[in-house]
């Protein structure tokens, strides 16, 4: 597997596109028909809305996001290292707020470096105005405006057993 790096610099940090609501994504998956203990949320944000989501089907909610410290998430990388990575990652409305693609691309190894062989990846992206004409929106935070089906082939490097349905990444590592 290439490098995973997790101190490359974004030109815009994404600090502010958090946003205090459950993921789009979250509300997709059928996790109770999932066997799954462990998901590792990348750039999962500031709030743990997701985590209280999961909390609810059994599911011990993992955030990596730089936003919350690198002492937080070293926290999340030995806890993944000791239960011996996670049953799945998500990856919800990040990669449209990446300008980089190398740093889009990190986010995506750094999911599969992860999650164990046979886990499942679920992605989601925010379209935005949905022109493809990306912009910066504040002073840290940039969008895309990409469709959703834009990100098929970046997903595809790294996840070569990916499809996209209903606007939703389902990969397997």
């Amino acid at each position: 597997m290439e490098y995973v790096t997790i101190t490359a610099k974004q030109e815009y940090t994404s600090e502010d596109t958090s946003r205090k609501i459950i993921p789009f994504l979250f509300k997709k998956i059928d996790w109770p028909k999932l066997d799954i203990k462990y998901n590792f949320d990348v750039g999962g944000g500031r709030y743990n809305l997701a985590t209280d989501y999961l909390a609810k089907f059994g599911i011990t909610n993992l955030v990596y996001e730089p936003s919350r410290g690198k002492e937080h998430n070293m926290k999340v990388f030995k806890i993944l290292r000791e239960v011996g990575l996670s049953d799945s990652a998500t990856i919800a409305n990040v990669l449209n707020v990446i300008k980089e693609q190398r740093i889009r691309k990190n986010v995506l190894l750094l999911a599969k470096r992860w999650v164990k062989p046979n886990g499942k990846v679920f992605i989601q992206v925010y379209e935005g105005d949905g022109s493809g004409v990306d912009k910066q929106t504040t002073q840290n935070s940039y969008q895309l405006n990409r469709k959703t089906k834009d990100y098929f082939q970046e997903i595809k490097e790294v996840f070569p057993n990916v499809v996209l349905k209903n606007k939703i990444f389902y990969a397997t590592k």
